[in-house]
């Protein structure tokens, strides 16, 4: 972004275009800079765009989610900004595919279950109940407008509804669940004995031997590509200064000017909804016949209880919490800011139904004191005062650094520091390898081998580096003696892996003969899929998989199954007996019902989902 705007603007005029852009994100969000989808689209789906502006926050989103999924230990330089790109752009065309098509199917979501599903979401309530300061706070944090984000909620509905249906429209036969339970319940007996994997203690390998292997596999040893980099960061924070008391107190004073005095209102309602057998003049009447009942001292929530169509309210006596103004329809909004605490609005018609609302509770948005504002003041203030000493810096830095042979005379000149780095492996993602700008720079020839500095590089808008290759190794074999360790550990496990599969094929090879040894044997009785027959997890999963998965015709046969240690079982197979529906009892039945059906209806969502996508016309930029 920078850079297009040096590229068209000088001077002055670049400054000011930057100034304007960093203060109000600082102070109000993406939101103050865009406006709905007017940023520059990377993708279409059947014509609409989807902007560069909603990958970001698809980006932020998908990233905070891997973050909160990695726990305590999270390190977001783990992270490959590309593939969390990929994935956030993958999932903004998917969702757009399914919205289209339920809006060609006219689904629709009613204001009520929008507005309910919003106040019943946990991380806008407070001990229970729906918090508005909750609700627009977050809202202010990731940078949503209550409209904005009420279509968000929409869209995410329209979906649901949508995935619903498809899931609804399945179901389970009986001979479905007959054939399921031949297969899960399934009984098999079987004779097995375990063939210890070969000791390594027994294995001599020979000098001449490891080093035949590393001859043969030298490719196997290179060293990975390495540099080392001379590096100069800017953030525009290393560019504050200290901001006065009194300029503070007087930009909190100035901002209290402003301030947006409009009290909060709670409010509940009664849904009454127009159906086929009332129609919106009888909704009406009953309107008038629930107010006089109101009025006569009639407890609103049993009301709410008797009649409402808002399920999601009617736990809570109808209420809703509080709204600035902006959380329900205007008409809703209206009626509700004419009314003082305990009075109920004329019935008010929304595309949701009738509703008889009343305010329960009104409360002055209060202002925020000198001290709860002092350290968003001072960080805005400083971000404004230092905006323009750090993008003259940053344009004195790309001038003197396109023509110096090092970082170390722009650094001098512009009074910066110079940070070394350790050797790095270019496939490294740790230190500033996290980011893939870094990466892509450093890639290039001209960098990389002719020792150029690279262009100064923007990692963020406030945040910015340029690089030079200081020392570069091209990939080499190690000598023997690097590797001699690892290519010993290696060795020693193929022979033991090879001693114990021919003492494992001499075994198999008698017993095929007629030679048995009966004391060598373990019997397996009645055994299913997920029966524990070896102590070991990982080859006892083995052992069974490789057991059911032996054919039918394979009875009275034997089999020579690998285990992950490098042990070897050799198995004998003697029944095998079906599973049997009518001896389930009615929860077991119930369960391989349920997962019949989630199986089913996770496969019907994935074709329906994949013919979409074919039918689409999906464009990536």
């Amino acid at each position: 972004m920078l850079q297009n705007i040096r590229n068209n603007t000088k001077g002055v005029i670049a400054k000011i275009i930057i100034g304007l852009i960093i203060i109000p994100f600082a102070l109000f969000g993406i939101d103050s800079l865009f406006g709905g989808r007017s940023a520059p689209y990377i993708a279409k789906v059947n014509g609409v765009e989807i902007s560069e502006w909603e990958l970001e926050r698809a980006i932020i989103l998908q990233t905070n989610r891997l973050l909160a999924d990695m726990g305590e230990a999270a390190d977001p330089a783990l992270l490959d900004d590309t593939v969390i790109r990929t994935m956030a752009l993958d999932s903004l065309i998917q969702d757009e595919v399914w919205l289209q098509a339920a809006q060609r199917d006219k689904l629709i979501v009613p204001d009520a279950l929008l507005d309910q599903t919003i106040v019943s979401i946990p991380s806008f309530q407070e001990a229970g109940e729906f918090s508005s300061e909750l609700y627009l706070d977050a809202l202010r944090r990731n940078g949503y407008t209550p409209a904005y984000f009420k279509q968000l909620m929409a869209n995410d509905l329209l979906i649901a509804q949508l995935r619903n249906g498809i899931a609804f429209s399945q179901f389970v036969t009986e001979s479905e669940l007959a054939m399921l339970a031949a297969l899960i319940d399934e009984q098999r007996n079987f004779h097995y004995q375990m063939i210890p994997r070969q000791s390594i203690a027994d294995i001599t390998l020979s000098p001449e031997a490891v080093e035949a292997y590393y001859n043969a596999h030298r490719e196997n040893f290179k060293t990975e590509e390495r540099l080392v980099l001379d590096y100069i960061e800017l953030k525009v924070e290393d560019f504050y200064q200290p901001v006065a008391e009194q300029t503070l107190r007087d930009a909190h004073s100035k901002e209290m000017l402003s301030f947006n005095d409009n009290e909060e209102r709670r409010v509940s309602h009664i849904l009454l909804a127009p159906d086929q057998e009332r129609s919106e003049q009888a909704t009406e009447a009953l309107a008038s016949t629930l107010i006089e009942q109101l009025q006569a001292g009639v407890d609103f929530a049993t009301l709410v209880e008797r009649y409402s169509a808002d399920v999601g309210s009617i736990p809570f006596a109808g209420d809703l919490g509080y709204t600035h103004g902006d959380t329900f329809p205007p008409a809703f909004e209206q009626a509700i800011f004419a009314l003082d605490a305990g009075e109920m609005a004329e019935p008010v018609w929304t595309d949701a139904g009738l509703h008889i609302i009343k305010v329960t509770d009104r409360r002055a948005n209060e202002r925020p004191s000198f001290e709860q504002r002092r350290p968003f003041l001072e960080q805005q203030l400083q971000a404004a005062e230092a905006a323009d000493h750090f993008f003259n810096t940053v344009e004195a830095l790309q001038d003197l650094s396109f023509n110096a042979d090092n970082l170390i005379d722009p650094a001098d000149a512009l009074d910066l520091s110079v940070t070394r780095t350790d050797w790095l492996a270019r496939t490294s993602t740790q230190g500033i390898f996290a980011y893939p700008q870094v990466r892509q720079a450093v890639a290039s020839d001209d960098v990389l081998l002719e020792r150029y500095n690279s262009e100064v590089v923007e990692l963020a808008p406030d945040h910015f580096i340029v690089l030079h290759v200081v020392d570069y190794q091209l990939p080499d074999v190690q000598p023997l003696s690097a590797v001699q360790a690892l290519i010993e550990v290696q060795l020693l496990d193929e022979q033991a892996r090879e001693q114990t599969q021919q003492r494992a094929t001499d075994r198999l090879a008698q017993l095929q003969s007629g030679v048995q040894q009966a004391t060598d044997w373990h019997r397996a009785r009645d055994v299913q899929r997920n029966t524990a027959v070896l102590v070991d997890s990982a080859a006892n999963t083995a052992l069974l998989r490789a057991v059911f998965a032996m054919p039918a015709d394979g009875l009275d046969r034997y089999a020579m199954i690998p285990l992950p240690a490098g042990d070897i079982a050799l198995v004998q197979l003697d029944t095998i007996q079906a599973g049997d529906l009518t001896a389930m009892n009615k929860l077991e039945r119930n369960a391989l019902q349920q997962a019949t059906f989630n199986n089913a209806v996770n496969q019907s969502v994935t074709r329906y989902q994949q013919a979409l996508h074919r039918e689409a016309d999906i464009q990536r930029m």
